[in-house]
């Protein structure tokens, strides 16, 4: 049970990674909705093209997510945002006055 639960947190966690590319794909969705002509070139109906492509629209999220996570994006990202932090830098290098 443990281990199910770790693997459903890890998912969650490339999901919650692949989110960023949220706007892409409400752009995608939204082509999806204005237009009977995409339904006409694929030769789907609607009620058949949508659900597709919000199933491959998550199933992009989700890979988004594993090549962010594959390539430690959140170490990175969490590196560069510390460097950023002036008085975390001064506290790691000894030069704050403040004492906790």
């Amino acid at each position: 049970m443990k281990k199910l639960v770790s693997l459903a947190a890890r998912q969650k966690f490339r999901f919650d990674l692949g989110i960023t590319l949220l706007p892409v794909i409400n752009l995608c969705l939204l082509a999806v909705a204005c237009s009977g002509t995409l339904s006409y070139v694929c030769g789907l109906p609607p009620r058949v093209l949508v659900p597709a492509v919000v199933a491959a629209a998550l199933a992009a999220v989700w890979l988004c997510g594993w090549a962010l996570d594959k390539a430690r994006f959140p170490q990175a990202y969490a590196e560069e945002s510390n460097r950023r932090n002036e008085m975390l830098v001064r506290a790691v290098e000894g030069k704050d006055d403040r004492r906790v």
